[in-house]
């Protein structure tokens, strides 16, 4: 078999590999330092060799640029089946949280801070209190949105009561009757593509909240270029679930501002 031949022995097509991976790798550092973007998964050479055994590529006609799995000038898109593929394998690392995929790229995810821990927490608590047994409430778990080639994982999901409580199946688009992101280092992340991309899938109403400005944003009106509806909340104002309308709450409890 001489797959890592092809791989390796194609020297990345010379000059404009070596020019493409100089690019790609400054893209990615400026996605960290400047936007505070999540880097795409960095694959090895004995990573592609499992996928072209898993027949997810294919043997030859394939480059590995800068950590990217390269057809020519396009880069690989997993579907959701080949992410838990990557995962079972053991290419993608197990520990909860690390990655993430989205619109067919896989996202290294930054590691969880206290004042990002602290706010799911509070969030969570004032949830499960208010809704009961009205809604499930799942915290960091996956929601497929299959035609987009996405499973992200937001901070918390408000979703259909299910008395399986999603056994045996994992939530989709039409389940949600809120997200909340959490954004402390990727906030320009959760606001902007991911936002869009839970638009488009027709999730009716998100939130946004930002921990170091300690402020929410109300998310809502999905549209295919987005939410058309977006404002950020006041500490002092009431903010209700629009599925769950007989439902409020207030910024400042939700952001824990009132216990300063």
């Amino acid at each position: 078999m001489h797959i890592a031949q092809s791989f390796i022995g194609q020297k990345k097509s010379g000059k404009r590999a070596e020019e493409a991976f100089i690019t790609r790798s400054l893209a990615k550092k400026t996605a960290l330092n400047d936007v505070a973007m999540p880097k795409r998964f960095d694959f090895s050479v004995n990573d592609m060799q499992k996928m072209a055994k898993l027949g997810m590529i294919p043997q030859r006609g394939v480059e590995l640029v800068g950590g990217d799995v390269m057809f020519g000038a396009r880069r690989k898109r997993f579907s959701i089946e080949e992410y838990y593929q990557l995962a079972d394998v053991g290419i993608l690392p197990s520990s909860t949280r690390a990655t993430e995929l989205l619109n067919g790229d896989i996202l290294t995810m930054s590691p969880v801070g206290s004042r990002h821990f602290a706010a799911v927490a509070m969030l969570q608590y004032h949830l499960h209190q208010a809704l009961g047994n009205e809604a499930c409430i799942a915290v960091q778990s996956t929601i497929l949105l299959p035609l987009f080639r996405s499973a992200p994982e937001p901070d918390i999901a408000i979703l259909r009561f299910r008395n399986d409580f999603y056994r045996h199946e994992l939530p989709t688009a039409n389940d949600v009757l809120l997200l909340i992101e959490v954004a402390d280092s990727t906030l320009k992340y959760d606001s902007g593509v991911k936002a869009k991309r839970y638009a488009m899938s027709g999730i009716s109403e998100l939130w946004i909240v930002d921990v170091r400005r300690r402020q929410l944003e109300l998310c809502r009106k999905p549209s295919n270029k987005g939410f058309t509806e977006r404002r950020i909340i006041a500490n002092d104002e009431t903010i209700h679930l629009a599925a769950l309308p007989h439902h409020s709450f207030k910024a400042a409890t939700l952001l824990g501002t009132e216990i300063e």
